[in-house]
């Protein structure tokens, strides 16, 4: 049969004095837990936000901040109390790094470095290192520093002496050069920006000339793609006549 998530389990008969099945994982039980149904031999769970149930239409308790309704036997987030969701639970203060969204009435993820804001680009404290740009309300590095694509903080070479006769620097890195690799990079000001994924060389951030790691090149938008029969890898990286993970 069928589980919840499409694969296929083994009926519990192996399973001895554990005659029920997890719909959501196979796994065989002796009983239905918290948060679960028995139908027939497969123990379901219950809807978003109940505790207890007798099925899926049938709430008995409710658990992780939400309000029973009698009537429907269901159990939802009171919104009007100021509550909203973050995943499965139903809270009145969101956690760390998120804000009140007012119109999806859920916990939203505050911007990049970002410790408290009232929306995604409104931040008013920032984790450490960085501080909240006055003009943009973003989390920036201090002391004239940027960011590299990875998140992190870096000294641009023009303020770092032993980076004399380097101007150039590599947002993957930080790490300052004379030149620019035209394998895999492009120059954009200061910066060696890395091309997109499959392109080896490329003129800017939009446009590849040349594709590798047998890739293809579509020469109307100058993206590089897997052609007809070849799978990319779970690293993104290649393209493959069989699936890889590398």
């Amino acid at each position: 049969m069928l589980l919840e998530n499409g694969l296929c389990y083994v009926t519990p008969n192996p399973c001895l004095n554990k005659p029920y099945v997890f719909s959501t994982d196979g796994s065989c039980t002796a009983l239905c837990g918290t948060g679960y149904y028995l139908d027939v031999l497969m123990c379901r769970p219950c809807n978003v936000g109940c505790a207890t149930c007798t099925d899926a239409n049938a709430c008995g308790t409710c658990g992780n901040g939400y309000t029973f309704n009698a009537t429907s036997g269901t159990c939802y987030c009171d919104y009007t109390a100021g509550n909203h969701i973050y995943l499965e639970f139903c809270l009145f203060n969101c956690p760390v790094a998120y804000y009140k969204n007012s119109t999806t009435k859920r916990c939203e993820k505050c911007g990049f470095g970002c410790l408290v804001c009232t929306s995604e680009s409104v931040c008013t404290s920032c984790y450490s290192p960085y501080v909240v740009n006055a003009v943009t309300n973003i989390c920036d590095c201090t002391g004239g520093n940027k960011l590299l694509l990875t998140g992190e903080c870096y000294t641009p070479p023009d303020l770092i002496p032993e980076c004399t006769n380097k101007p150039y620097v590599y947002t993957t890195t930080g790490q300052c050069s004379a030149t620019c690799s035209t394998s895999g990079f492009y120059l954009d000001n200061i910066y060696c920006r890395p091309c997109f994924t499959g392109c080896a060389t490329c003129s800017n951030g939009d446009a590849c000339s040349v594709c590798g790691n047998g890739f293809t090149l579509n020469l109307t938008s100058g993206v590089c793609y897997c052609a007809s029969g070849k799978f990319l890898n779970l690293a993104g990286t290649t393209c493959n006549f069989f699936c890889t993970e590398a």
